[in-house]
């Protein structure tokens, strides 16, 4: 009882702070004018990073599983959203 609520508390941390951090992607790219440019280098970088975690699965032992959730993560969140999913993924 007292693990399922500690790993409780950690998923419901990580929430919080990966939509904090998307908040905050999304202000200062308006503030700094390049909003899609922003946009989508996070997006890009997201997803090249991931690709890389599942290239290097065969020496690391670690991999994201590819679907539209993951996919979604990575995109919207960028390198922070990848680096969520792989927390995720040690503890559960």
């Amino acid at each position: 009882m007292k693990g399922e609520i500690h790993l409780q508390f950690i998923k419901i941390s990580l929430i919080i702070l990966l939509s904090i951090y998307a908040l905050m992607l999304l202000i200062f790219s308006v503030k700094s004018g390049k909003t899609l440019k922003t946009l989508l280098l996070s997006a890009l970088s997201g997803l090249a990073v991931m690709v890389a975690v599942n290239l290097t699965e065969r020496f690391t032992g670690i991999s994201i599983a590819v679907n539209g959730w993951t996919v979604a993560s990575s995109a919207l969140l960028g390198i922070p959203g990848v680096l969520g999913l792989l927390t995720v993924r040690l503890f559960f």
